[in-house]
C-alpha cells in the first residue's frame, strides 16, 4: 500500500487545499494549531519528520 501512494510525495501541495481536506476529514481526531481535536495525535508533533514518515503513519498508523 505504501508503494502505492509513494508516487504523491513528488506532487506540490497546495496548503489551501490542504486545510480543506484537514478540516474536512482529519480535523475530527487531530489537532493542529487550533483547529480540530485532541482525540488522535496533535499533528503539531510530526514537523520534524519527512515525507516518508508522514505517509507511512498516514496508511499505517498503528505501526510505532
Amino acid at each position: 500500500m505504501i508503494a502505492k501512494y509513494q508516487p504523491a510525495l513528488a506532487l506540490r501541495g497546495d496548503p489551501t487545499r490542504g486545510r480543506k481536506v484537514f478540516e474536512t476529514i482529519c480535523a475530527a481526531c487531530h489537532k493542529a494549531g487550533d483547529v480540530g481535536n485532541d482525540i488522535g495525535p496533535n499533528l503539531a508533533t510530526i514537523r520534524q519528520w519527512n515525507p516518508d514518515q508522514v505517509l507511512i503513519n498516514i496508511l499505517d498508523p498503528n505501526r510505532e
